[in-house]
């Protein structure tokens, strides 16, 4: 085979890849989301269809294999992990969104819970794990990078706006906002039951979690990206930020949440077991999830450390590294000892929001 010839029979076999792992999730029973199909129709059967993320899914996987097929043999080979982690996180965000799970989540705290895990984490961290930035760009037609992608690059709006969300403390912080924001009773029984809402809940969740996992995943290192132990203490902040919620919630002995009862429990299941259940898999799997991220951000680290080391880097960059750690390791001792205080501030917080709240 030719050198021109294996680009474009890798686009075409990973096309064929991902047109059968569409075909596997669309090709079941469709509903309108949060409709549920007819009434009284079983939700295990009820596979929603939103054209604007069947479309932005299907976007996101073209732009990327094109881009793929287009630097090929031009740049660094990119491990096959780095692959199967972005379309993996694809899949999970259709599972989330696109799959009876939606509507699963309209009569169930606990699969309500489920849902905001893939949504809110676990997607969005494969997702920017495989750093797709580059191959999604350079899979852009040329007419969409000229007059849609870089008048908004110069933008100095766009710009500062971004530099914001970005920021490590904001991102993290509106990270863990947007979880406690949701879960107030007023606020989560009102997304249950209007549509509306419910759709602004899911796209604040993802687009909060989309910011905060590209800085902690950023494949550049500083002063580019952000410093590494920066990264980790946003990792364990995040974990830590959601835990006495994900507690209180578990532990509770009253009912937070009655829209799932308007809306018909699932299973005809007890409401406070059903939030409990709920609580919990806030509280351990996406406490482990975050947890992944933290090993992963550490072993980036040490990755890093050793690329510095290098026995042709060593002479050059000695002084400035061993600086840069000390400091580093400064800012990481610093940022791990505020961690008890934002969990005792959370635990403060939800005390007081569920003595005010009616």
């Amino acid at each position: 085979m030719s050198t021109a010839q294996r680009p474009a029979r890798a686009k075409w076999q990973l096309l064929v890849v991902l047109a059968r792992v569409f075909a596997l999730l669309w090709v079941p029973q469709i509903a309108w989301a949060h409709n549920d199909g007819a009434e009284g129709a079983n939700p295990w059967s009820s596979w929603p269809f939103e054209p604007e993320i069947l479309a932005g899914t299907s976007i996101a996987a073209v732009l990327y294999v094109s881009g793929l097929a287009k630097r090929y043999g031009r740049t660094a080979s990119i491990s096959v992990w780095r692959h199967a982690s972005f379309f993996t996180g694809l899949v999970v965000l259709l599972v989330a969104l696109q799959s009876p799970l939606d509507a699963l989540a309209d009569h169930s705290f606990t699969m309500h819970q489920v849902q905001h895990l893939l949504l809110g984490a676990l997607g969005p961290m494969l997702l920017l794990l495989a750093a797709p930035q580059t191959l999604l760009v350079a899979g852009m037609p040329d007419a969409m990078r000229k007059h849609v992608l870089a008048p908004l690059l110069v933008s100095r709006s766009v710009q500062s706006t971004f530099a914001f969300l970005a920021h490590p403390v904001v991102a993290t912080f509106v990270l863990i906002a947007a979880v406690y924001f949701w879960h107030l009773p007023k606020y989560h029984n009102l997304a249950v039951i209007d549509v509306p809402v419910h759709y602004v809940m899911h796209v604040t969740m993802l687009v909060s979690a989309l910011f905060f996992f590209w800085r902690v995943l950023d494949p550049r290192p500083a002063p580019v990206g952000t410093g590494y132990g920066v990264r980790v203490v946003m990792a364990s902040v995040a974990m830590a930020g959601s835990t006495p919620l994900a507690a209180y919630i578990t532990y509770k002995s009253s009912v937070l949440y009655p829209a799932y009862d308007v809306k018909g429990r699932l299973w005809d299941l007890d409401a406070l077991l059903d939030e409990r259940f709920g609580g919990l898999i806030m509280w351990i799997p996406g406490g482990i999830v975050f947890g992944v991220l933290l090993l992963i951000v550490m072993r980036l680290w040490g990755k890093r450390e050793n690329q510095l080391d290098a026995p042709g880097r060593r002479g050059v960059v000695s002084k400035p590294v061993f600086l840069c750690r000390n400091t580093g390791n400064r800012r990481l001792a610093l940022g791990l000892a505020v961690i008890p205080l934002v969990v005792f501030a959370c635990v403060v917080a939800v005390g007081f929001l569920q003595r005010i709240l009616p």
